[in-house]
């Protein structure tokens, strides 16, 4: 059983990082040695003095029977001290590669942070392609703050990902699953934001459509309205007398037909919305109807008007009276039968 050295946790030899912090582990040296990475304790322990150039004391000659011999005796001094012995230990020269080789590297893969950048990096991209093909859709800019912000995020998003990116290559001295898996969430990252970026485009296509529709036919409900109030407002002003009203009905013939041509698109454009929007059905089917009943007030505003031109045509009043009871007023109550 072994020990994290980040927070002591036990693990074993074949383990790769901590289960419990995630750092990650040195292989035993039992293992490295099993494994060829190190060689056998004994070669080492043999080449630690070499390595250290400690020298041996010479050997003296022996002795001869026949001369005595004289041997110089080399002062030296040796001093006792309690300084331990500075020859590395056998788990020194096996660890120090090791320890090396993983301080200089994450202690653990940052796989949380690169799928958090990712996935930040996917929904700015979606964001920006949602906007552009509902602005386009719209023909005109209507989601300009998301759009702006998503932009300005990305390049700080982009950076920090490619950044934590290289942290895997980096992780790879210890172990090349981690490069490989960094490898693979880059892969999936990109699949995943080509599927959301063309998902971001329909949608976005969709609601700014959506989106002009509904307002050019609020433009043109406004538009019904204002010809309405003012086509009233003529009809009410002009004096209750033959030569007056057909005088009045010469100046709504422009208004009239603006009026009937508006009701007329408001009728495709309700039966449009009524199609898209079933759960909106009765109110609708109320807008429909009312439609309906000004498309037809407006056939009958140009047939008055027709009606009024033939009459402007006759210079004698009684004559014009005449005309008006047998041609004008059946149009007059035809209208009046619509409210």
């Amino acid at each position: 059983m072994y020990y994290c050295v980040q927070c002591g946790a036990s693990y074993e030899a074949s383990f790769k990082f901590c289960n419990r912090c995630g750092c990650a582990v040195i292989p035993h040296p039992q293992e490295q040695i099993e494994t060829g990475q190190l060689p056998e304790p004994d070669t080492i322990a043999a080449a630690v003095p070499e390595a250290h150039g400690t020298e041996f004391p010479p050997s003296f000659p022996p002795a001869s029977h026949d001369a005595p011999t004289v041997v110089p005796v080399r002062e030296t001094s040796v001093a006792v001290t309690d300084e331990p012995d500075p020859s590395p230990t056998l788990p020194e020269v096996m660890g120090a590669p090791l320890i090396e080789a993983a301080s200089s590297v994450e202690s653990a893969p940052p796989v949380l942070r690169f799928v958090l950048l990712e996935l930040g990096i996917i929904f700015a991209l979606s964001v920006v392609a949602f906007a552009v093909a509902d602005d386009l859709s719209r023909a005109a800019l209507s989601v300009w703050i998301p759009l702006m912000a998503a932009i300005c995020a990305l390049p700080f998003l982009l950076y920090y990902a490619d950044k934590t990116r290289k942290m895997f290559k980096h992780l790879a001295i210890i172990d090349e699953a981690v490069s490989q898996a960094g490898k693979r969430l880059l892969r999936q990252g990109i699949v995943f934001a080509l599927l959301f970026l063309i998902t971001a485009s329909i949608v976005g296509y969709a609601v700014g459509n959506s989106g002009r529709e509904t307002q050019q036919m609020i433009t043109d409900v406004n538009l019904q309205v204002s010809l309405a109030n003012r086509i009233g407002d003529q009809r009410k002003s002009a004096e209750k007398i033959v030569p007056a009203q057909i005088a009045m009905y010469d100046k709504l013939e422009t208004d009239v037909r603006a009026y009937s041509s508006v009701c007329k698109k408001l009728q495709g454009e309700w039966t449009v919305y009524d199609g898209k929007y079933p759960a909106s059905h009765k109110t609708t089917e109320t807008s429909l109807h009312d439609v309906d009943i000004e498309v037809k007030r407006a056939d009958l505003l140009l047939k008055q008007i027709q009606v009024a031109r033939q009459l402007r045509s006759i210079n004698d009043a009684d004559q014009q009276w005449v005309g008006w009871k047998s041609d004008m007023q059946p149009l007059l109550d035809e209208e009046n039968a619509l409210d």
